[in-house]
């Protein structure tokens, strides 16, 4: 009886290592083309001018990920770089109902993508609709995706004639096979 109780779990456990039914946890990062999507909504949607230039670089953007302390700690953490954003801004926008798999899987995504060393580029179609002559520009930093892609933070800032810059946060939303921004503010 014993016998046929270790076969019956040996069979078990095998068909378990079976890889179509074991869950596949990763996610391939954000191509040049996905990249260049995110850009092209956010210069549909925020009526970005055609007249001002644009950066033919997409700026990395390190998201940073420093736990709060509590609020009677004498050691204050400093804000972030301006070329930053925190991990828990992130997560409140993608993940407001705190599911803890999903924050994990975030968390882990959104390090891979702000670690990256991979330089990606303005395609030339968007990039020739803009006016590269002009003292005004547009500059783009790396979007930063959820684990499963529904979600998206972008910044981008606008240069202008001497030291005025403005920068822009903007989160979108796949929804019906499009983005939709649901929350934007400059920074």
């Amino acid at each position: 009886m014993k016998l046929v109780l270790y076969i019956s779990v040996f069979i078990g456990l095998l068909s378990c290592n079976n890889s179509n039914s074991i869950t596949n946890y990763t996610q391939e990062l954000p191509d040049s083309t996905m990249i260049n999507e995110i850009i092209a909504t956010v210069i549909e949607i925020d009526s970005l001018k055609h007249e001002y230039g644009i950066s033919k670089n997409i700026q990395r953007l390190r998201v940073y990920d420093i736990d709060e302390m509590s609020g009677d700690s004498i050691i204050t953490i400093p804000p972030p770089p301006i070329i930053t954003i925190w991990s828990k801004e992130l997560h409140s926008k993608f993940n407001p109902h705190n599911i803890n798999v999903k924050r994990v899987n975030d968390s882990i995504f959104f390090s891979l993508q702000s670690d990256t060393s991979r330089k990606f580029e303005i395609t030339e179609k968007l990039y020739s609709r803009f006016n590269q002559n002009s003292g005004f520009s547009y500059h783009f930093f790396m979007p930063i995706f959820s684990f499963d892609k529904q979600y998206v933070f972008i910044q981008y800032t606008i240069q202008g004639g001497g030291i005025c810059t403005h920068s822009r946060w903007i989160f979108l939303r796949r929804s019906n096979m499009h983005w939709v921004i649901f929350d934007k503010f400059w920074v």
